[in-house]
């Protein structure tokens, strides 16, 4: 594969970019979201990209199938270039409209500046090129590597993300402020002894005393600082960077030119018997050839010149039977999706999967999401904090995909159930007791109204370490949760013969439905923290509530197709 080297780095590359770029505005979300008037807008800033990549998702597809149905065509290496640079271009376009956005003063930019990235995502197009360079054998390498560089590029894109809200003291040159310094300070000093200092608003008196030791403690910001980076610098970085990927497309995106003339002849043995659709000079040259005994041709036997009578007459009649086969096969949209529907369940295990799939995605996204919200409100975090709390908790994902590639002790389903309990149990650690306290306290005396945001508590001392330890509980979970969900849906026995026909593929569903968990976890964030319903005052118990609900709805799944899920 060395004559594609430089196609296979592109496609790399255009999925890390997304990925990056979806996921690096997330620890700084919440201040744009405030910068430009609103405190309850930062969940449909990062989600916004979700809708877009639902759409290109299917746009995708279609692009992949025949028209005026989903059956999958034969595709070249240079049919990929012009969708990707497409990719390329709109998220170029969008991250400049998220930055213009903020010296605009406009949220509804910033909107369309994070929907325009989610065309940008073009992971259908990416496992296709795989399939289209590497032999079978081959591709489950490749897509395990991709799958390591992503969990990678989800981390360090959470930190660099972080490094859009540090400040640092006005006239120290070039020097780099340590990180370290900052991430150990504990109490303020007027003097302080680092470069960063973050700013930071002095909390209301907590309900509980004062913990004495708290790892992430803010410190207060002395006059004279500047931030390192501008918030939004992030999305001219990023333009930066799909600028120069759209560039390597269009000069460096070049199949060899033997695939290109031999790209009919080496199809597939299962595209060749499964195209209908092919021209009839297609057959004519597969008529000339020698006539050897193959499995995909039932037809050719060595007893072939006693049943054609030496006439024509088994050409003649093969002829006219593809015709009538082609006659038959063309589909209609409605009629592909549920000859899918029908092949996808007729193993309840896929459908089971794909359910328990959407709840992962759409409780990562919730974790991610609020968690910028939830510690700038309740512990007075500021976005690098923040996000240097979700890169390390995002470090963990390799660590536990790698171990449990190795595990033979335990099923993918026991290992299903196991974490959606776990994960239950983290989730009710998380809960803000003293706010369900105080809440009790209010409905006993009558005076149950919505408090004011400025009261925001969380179980006092105990906040901090309570809200880490439960966050890496339910994120650890929820990671070998989707891990053995994925290996459980590459298990499934569903007809692969007549999957591969369409291009609505396994892939295709996971694609869709982690885009879909991904945007309904951030419509949860909004509709939540919009709502003026007391009880769901407390953003933490609000959202902790509804993925409790989440989790025991798979859990119940997953019990009721226990057996059924091999």
């Amino acid at each position: 594969e060395d004559e594609y080297e430089n196609i296979l780095r592109l496609n790399t590359i255009s999925k890390m970019l997304y990925l990056a770029n979806y996921i690096i505005v997330v620890p700084t979300a919440q201040m744009y979201s405030t910068a430009l008037g609103s405190r309850s807008c930062a969940a449909l800033l990062i989600g916004a990209a979700n809708i877009s990549s639902l759409i290109s998702s299917v746009l995708h597809s279609l692009l992949l199938s025949k028209p005026n149905s989903f059956i999958r065509k034969r595709t070249e290496l240079s049919d990929f270039r012009l969708p990707l640079t497409f990719c390329s271009l709109f998220a170029l376009g969008g991250n400049i409209l998220y930055s213009s956005s903020l010296m605009k003063e406009s949220l509804g930019m910033a909107f369309v500046g994070r929907f325009l990235v989610g065309f940008g995502s073009a992971e259908i197009l990416n496992r296709q090129l795989v399939l289209s360079i590497y032999p079978q054998e081959s591709v489950n390498t490749e897509v395990a590597s991709l799958t390591k560089i992503s969990m990678i590029t989800t981390a360090l894109a959470l930190v660099l993300g972080s490094l859009f809200d540090i400040r640092v003291k006005e006239g120290m040159g070039e020097r780099v402020p340590l990180l370290a310094g900052q991430m150990l300070s504990i109490m303020p000093s007027p003097t302080p002894a680092f470069n960063i200092t973050l700013v930071a608003v002095s909390p209301s008196q907590p309900f509980l005393p004062p913990f004495p030791f708290d790892p992430l403690a803010p410190s207060i910001v002395p006059s004279g600082q500047h931030s390192l980076f501008s918030l939004e610098s992030i999305g001219y970085i990023m333009s930066f960077a799909w600028f120069f990927h759209t560039i390597g497309l269009i000069f460096f995106f070049n199949p060899p030119k033997i695939r290109r003339r031999a790209e009919h002849e080496t199809a597939p043995d299962v595209l060749k018997e499964e195209d209908f659709d092919s021209d009839t000079e297609t057959y004519e040259q597969e008529k000339n050839e020698p006539d050897t005994p193959t499995e995909t041709n039932p037809f050719i036997s060595a007893n072939k010149q006693e049943t054609s009578h030496g006439d024509g007459t088994f050409e003649k009649l093969q002829t006219m039977s593809r015709k009538t086969v082609k006659h038959q096969s063309h589909h209609t949209y409605r009629e592909s999706i549920a000859s899918v529907r029908q092949i996808m369940f007729s193993n309840v295990a896929f459908p089971t999967a794909a359910a328990i799939l959407l709840i992962v995605n759409i409780t990562t996204e919730v974790l991610l999401s609020s968690s910028a919200t939830i510690t700038s409100r309740f512990f007075y975090w500021s976005g690098a904090r923040s996000g240097l709390l979700l890169g390390s908790m995002a470090s963990i994902r390799l660590p536990v995909t790698m171990s449990l590639a190795t595990e033979r002790n335990f099923t993918e389903r026991r290992i299903m159930k196991v974490a959606l309990e776990i994960g239950r149990w983290g989730l009710c650690l998380m809960l803000n007791y003293e706010s369900l306290f105080l809440f009790v306290i209010s409905i006993m005396k009558g005076g149950l109204k919505k408090a004011s945001s400025s009261a925001c508590r969380y179980d006092g001392a105990f906040g901090v370490p309570q809200y880490i330890f439960s966050f890496a509980i339910v994120f650890s979970s929820i990671v070998t949760l989707e891990n053995s969900t994925l290996t459980l849906m590459s298990k499934v026995q569903i007809p692969a013969r007549k999957m591969k026909k369409y291009s609505i593929d396994n892939a295709f569903v996971v694609v869709f439905v982690s885009a879909l968990g991904r945007l309904l976890g951030d419509l949860l964030i909004f509709a939540l923290d919009i709502s003026s319903w007391p009880f769901l005052n407390d953003i933490v118990n609000s959202l902790c509530f509804s993925l409790i609900i989440a989790l025991t709805t798979g859990l119940y799944i997953v019990k009721k197709h226990f057996f059924f899920l091999i």
